[in-house]
């Protein structure tokens, strides 16, 4: 489904989701946004590199972000202790259960190469023992009493733990929260036994080829934070994981200040502060500000457009992934409306994407999102090429990107048919409060309780220009990454006319001129869009070639030949001006390029 929040990734299932993911079946995409246009902490005709270029860490709770008490609809209750912790009762008698969540800041966002997956074990060892339960078995049987049904889940900014219950025994399940989140043991015998856990959801993710698509795009586009995006982690980092530093975890970041609880069901929600106030009370918040001793570096901008091809062995079809780094809601709530409208366009069967590119048989499937994120959400499009038809989809699909920011690419009506789409969209999201209480710790964690409840209003404001700017800002003439999985069968069908490769080559290419320097161009072209590619890369440099015409009848027309072909494919590159130099030497057979300094 598009257009939803990030839905619960269980323990069992994170291969499904995956794929489910790739299919736009369960895509996490942006969603709920707040109603008033707060103020920016950068223009909207800034750059986006400028806005990371600023300062070295994001502001974590930036004016626009902060808030005394949020907007909620009728049925939702709000109160904060005086420890920090916010809680949240959300009334709904339908039905004779309750479900209890605590989420907290805390998953990827929090952790460097040396911490990656910490949140993610954490997590699993919270349904452990703890200070009144002190096994295993003392902690389940007392799940059996009150017959709860649990689960946990990571994400990149939250980690949350959630189970339903029998509404009788809420106060129960409020006690037996507030023990869990306060006084784990992280027994280190149990901590043992979770790395087989763990290590089963590593292999099913490794069992499925996409996964080594989305990782090594990962690389390209959080670069050296990329760990902050991992929501699973690192097997060897969870596997040297000692109780020390789980206990290291919990004194960063598990704080009353640090989260909110959820309860939503058959309850009364004066009870429900009284009873919280009583269990959570006495859990004491940060001596210190977490995000100022442990702040959040930002994710450098991608400086050059990068494409890759990934070869595996289990893969079946090929896939394409292309991605660019979105808005920052700690910097950008506003560029966040207008994604979600073009994206939810872009999905539509109407959408020109669509029409060019599935209709016309260059792909089987094609989606579009944004995922809205505090510290810079990805803008992701997923594509299923025909297998016969891959260079010809990805040139199309170059081409289409390029025309996404034209004022005539997407018409009144679309707009207004995607703001009405994503409204309903975000009303069946209140169908179900057990599942309610996911999606609004989620905006919690990302945003704001009033991005979650307030959203379709700041959908029906949207504009064409505000799209527009969106596309200015974060689209038109911005790097890219893009990716290509295969099988190894397809590899050699692979047309490096279209795909250059990622691999760093020596800044030097000989090869023999031909009589028809047409033909040449063509039996060299990957070299010469690798010059394009090595020009991205190293903005101060300039390409010499010589043209060896030692052999060639017409030295015009070998180098009209080049000059063409490498003005006509440096857009795709972002090489606006001619950075390259053809000469010409008769008394040489060979090509011949460096790359240097003007």
């Amino acid at each position: 489904m598009a257009g939803r929040s990030t839905p619960p990734i269980h323990h069992q299932s994170i291969v499904q989701w995956i794929l489910l993911c790739w299919l736009g079946l369960a895509i996490g995409c942006s969603l709920f946004r707040p109603t008033e246009r707060q103020p920016q902490t950068t223009s909207p005709t800034s750059t986006h590199t400028s806005s990371h270029t600023a300062n070295a860490y994001y502001p974590v709770f930036p004016e626009h972000l902060q808030y005394d008490t949020p907007l909620l609809p009728p049925n939702f209750y709000w109160h904060r202790l005086p420890n920090g912790l916010e809680i949240v009762v959300i009334k709904d008698s339908t039905l004779p259960i309750v479900t209890i969540e605590l989420a907290v800041r805390n998953g990827a966002f929090t952790e460097d190469s040396s911490l990656d997956g910490l949140s993610h074990l954490y997590e699993h060892m919270f349904f452990k023992a703890n200070k009144k339960y002190p096994s295993q078995e003392a902690f389940m049987d007392r799940v059996r009493e009150l017959g709860i049904v649990f689960n946990g889940t990571t994400s990149k900014e939250r980690v949350n733990y959630f189970f339903t219950l029998p509404a009788e025994f809420w106060k129960e399940g409020l006690s037996f929260m507030a023990t869990a989140i306060q006084y784990p043991l992280f027994d280190s015998v149990e901590m043992k036994r979770e790395n087989v856990v763990v290590a089963g959801e590593f292999q099913r993710l490794e069992s499925n080829p996409l996964w080594f698509l989305i990782d090594r795009m990962n690389e390209y586009l959080w670069q050296e934070h990329k760990s902050r995006k991992n929501a699973i982690g690192r097997y060897e980092v969870i596997l040297n994981a000692t109780p020390d530093i789980m206990r290291e975890i919990q004194h960063r970041y598990y704080y009353p200040n640090n989260s909110i609880l959820v309860v939503a069901g058959a309850v009364n929600p004066d009870s429900v502060f009284a009873h919280a106030a009583k269990e959570f009370g006495s859990w004491q918040p940060s001596p210190f500000d977490i995000f100022t001793r442990y702040p959040i570096p930002r994710f450098p901008p991608i400086h050059h457009n990068v494409t890759f091809i990934e070869v595996h062995t289990l893969a079946r079809v090929p896939a394409i992934l292309m991605a660019w780094q979105g808005p920052a809601t700690v910097e950008d709530i506003h560029s966040t409306y207008a994604a979600d409208v073009f994206f939810e366009i872009l999905r539509m069967r109407t959408a020109r994407l669509q029409k060019n590119l599935v209709d016309s048989g260059y792909a089987h499937h094609l989606d579009a999102f944004y995922l809205t994120q505090r510290f810079v959400g990805p803008i992701q499009l997923r594509m299923l090429p025909h297998p016969e038809r891959i260079n010809q989809a990805i040139l199309k699909l170059l081409d289409e990107v390029q025309h996404w920011a034209d004022p005539n690419y997407i018409t009144d009506e679309q707009i207004e048919h995607a703001k009405q789409r994503l409204i309903i969209d975000w009303k069946y999201m209140f169908e179900k409060s057990s599942e309610l209480v996911h999606h609004f710790t989620f905006w919690w964690a990302s945003t704001t309780p009033t991005y979650f409840t307030t959203y379709p209003d700041s959908i029906r404001a949207v504009t064409r220009k505000d799209i527009q700017a969106f596309l200015n800002r974060y689209i038109a003439g911005r790097p890219w990454v893009l990716g290509l999985l295969i099988p190894p069968a397809l590899r050699p069908t692979i047309d490096s006319f279209h795909v250059i490769r990622d691999t760093r080559y020596a800044h030097q290419y000989r090869w023999s001129v031909n009589s028809n320097p047409a033909q040449d161009t063509v039996d060299h072209a990957d070299a010469l869009e690798d010059i394009l590619f090595l020009l991205r890369i190293n903005p101060g440099k300039t390409a010499y070639i010589v043209l060896g015409t030692q052999n060639v009848s017409d030295e015009k027309a070998c180098v009209a030949v080049y000059q063409d072909f490498l003005e006509r494919r440096a857009r795709y590159f972002g090489i606006t001006s001619k950075r390259w130099h053809i000469t010409t030497d008769p008394n040489s057979p060979v090509f011949s390029v460096k790359l240097t300094s003007p």
